[in-house]
């Protein structure tokens, strides 16, 4: 009998899309990772016709893959999936190196390796032609930040190798104890108790003429979603945000007003240590809106205020010691 502490998952980034990269899969999620989902499908259509109630034959039309990843925040390789790779600089004087991640039209696509323990006979899936369609961070106090990733896949390779263990995560996790919510200027906002991110890439697998399985995929619109929590002790920077948007904009604290975009919206995760032991993943929302905001207020207990952000742009920075992009994350 299968079991889920006797799996594994690996990934290595593709050079030609759905073609198994081979070599050694090296690349891990984080600390904690499980696979939420792993869903394929044949799209069957069954095929009736005159003189019978029943099916003529069963049709198989294109094949359809997805999976879902859920870890907690450790390493910050995985944006390259959702961002695309850009650059690296450093070292600074205590050898911490800064690695930034920036918006490609393209996204990479991944083989992702899949093994199974089963005792005399093992079992290995490799999904070829993984691309991200989505990413959630949820964070709240007391709480370690968790990750959710989906993604679709083009294909895959089935095989009764011998399993391989899953390789150990080395980065420290990232908790929201050290982390800080700022806005609209980079001003820090206190008592912020909860914050989730939203992050969609709308890919859709495209197929043709003389294959079920897809060909290319094409990445659409990108979308990203901040919503917050915090406790109610200064109306000024969420409702004017609210009211009338940027961070120069007069708080009249009257009725909404034209906004314009707050300029920047910032949450940064942090190991809270110094010099050559920080660690550090900063994600800088531009082009930021709020679109709702909300509060309950009871008798026998603090007000909470509720906001849902949507922004344009993302910038990832991380701070750490690695030198270069992982290869297996971006080549």
């Amino acid at each position: 009998m299968a079991s889920g502490a006797l799996a594994s998952i690996s990934v290595k980034k593709e050079s030609t899309y759905k073609t198994d990269p081979t070599g050694t899969y090296s690349g891990v999620f984080g600390h904690g990772t499980k696979i939420t989902s792993l869903e394929k499908s044949n799209s069957v259509e069954r095929i009736y016709g005159l003189g019978s109630r029943t099916q003529q034959i069963n049709l198989e039309k294109q094949f359809v893959g997805s999976f879902g990843v859920e870890y907690v925040m450790s390493n910050p390789w995985s944006f390259a999936a959702f961002l695309g790779k850009g650059a690296t600089t450093g070292p600074d004087g205590n050898g911490i190196y800064t690695h930034t991640f920036t918006e490609q039209n393209t996204l990479p696509s991944y083989a992702v390796k899949n093994n199974i323990e089963l005792g005399a006979t093992d079992a290995q899936q490799i999904l070829l032609g993984s691309v991200a369609a989505s990413k959630s961070i949820s964070m709240s106090v007391g709480s370690p930040v968790v990750v959710s990733d989906d993604f679709i896949y083009a294909t895959e390779t089935f095989s009764t190798d011998t399993f391989v263990a899953q390789i150990a995560e080395t980065f420290d996790v990232f908790s929201f104890a050290h982390a800080t919510f700022s806005l609209p200027d980079g001003t820090t906002v206190a008592n912020v108790q909860a914050a989730d991110i939203s992050m969609s890439n709308s890919p859709e697998i495209i197929y043709g003429l003389g294959s079920r399985v897809g060909s290319t995929h094409v990445d659409k619109q990108r979308e990203y979603s901040i919503r917050a929590s915090v406790y109610l002790t200064n109306p000024a920077v969420f409702w004017r945000a609210f009211y009338t948007g940027g961070a120069t904009s007069p708080f009249s604290g009257t009725a909404p007003g034209n906004h314009t975009e707050v300029p920047t919206l910032t949450i940064t995760l942090d190991n809270g240590l110094t010099l050559g032991n920080q660690r550090q993943i900063k994600l800088e929302f531009t082009g930021v809106m709020m679109d709702s905001h909300s509060s309950s207020q009871d008798p026998t207990a603090p007000i909470i205020e509720d906001a849902t952000f949507f922004a344009r742009s993302l910038t990832v920075t991380a701070l750490n010691t690695t030198t270069t992009f992982p290869a297996e994350w971006y080549s």
